[in-house]
């Protein structure tokens, strides 16, 4: 062997050159750049989760529910006025109508044109006044319902459920029992 074997070199200065500070320095970016991923997946399952809450899992349909409120048929326009206010906590998905004595009458004599003599007992006065409206979601939520039922003025709540199946589904909700 000759004096220029590597083994016989002198030691080089020990300070890493630039090839071993790259590790040094990929270290925070590689930190940099999972902590970017973990927020990314974060955010993504934030707005998945979101988008969930805000239309349901896939497959459950949304149903159409019909309410009417029944006013007694001596409510006074007070009574009136405070049913009416109370009713946009059902969250209606158009507007809510008034329905007058007359129009219900109106509506009674086409229903039973065919029937005179149910049109010759029924009389103008036996039909209630009434707030109609509908609402949509996957099931009647029946929180405010005990609220407006008790309210002074209120005869009965109805809610019929759109079509499901063909049928028409009555919807009762328990306050309904405890307030008769």
């Amino acid at each position: 062997m000759t004096g220029s074997d590597s083994t016989d070199a002198p030691l080089e200065d020990a300070t890493p050159g630039p090839e071993a500070a790259a590790p040094e320095q990929a270290r925070p970016r590689r930190a940099l750049l999972a902590a970017v991923a973990v927020l990314a997946m974060l955010i993504g399952a934030g707005a998945a989760t979101a988008v969930f809450l805000a239309i349901g899992s896939p497959g459950r349909s949304e149903h159409r529910f019909a309410v009417r409120v029944f006013l007694d048929t001596d409510a006074t326009a007070d009574q009136k006025a405070a049913v009416e206010a109370a009713l946009p906590a059902f969250e209606p998905s158009g507007d809510v109508t008034f329905v007058s004595r007359e129009a219900a009458w109106q509506k009674f004599q086409d229903v039973m044109k065919d029937r005179p003599d149910v049109l010759k007992v029924a009389k103008k006065q036996d039909l209630p006044e009434s707030f109609d409206f509908e609402t949509t979601g996957r099931s009647f939520d029946c929180a405010e319902y005990a609220s407006v039922r008790q309210m002074p003025g209120v005869d009965r709540v109805q809610v019929i459920q759109d079509r499901v199946n063909g049928y028409f589904i009555v919807v009762t909700c328990v306050a309904e029992d405890a307030a008769s």
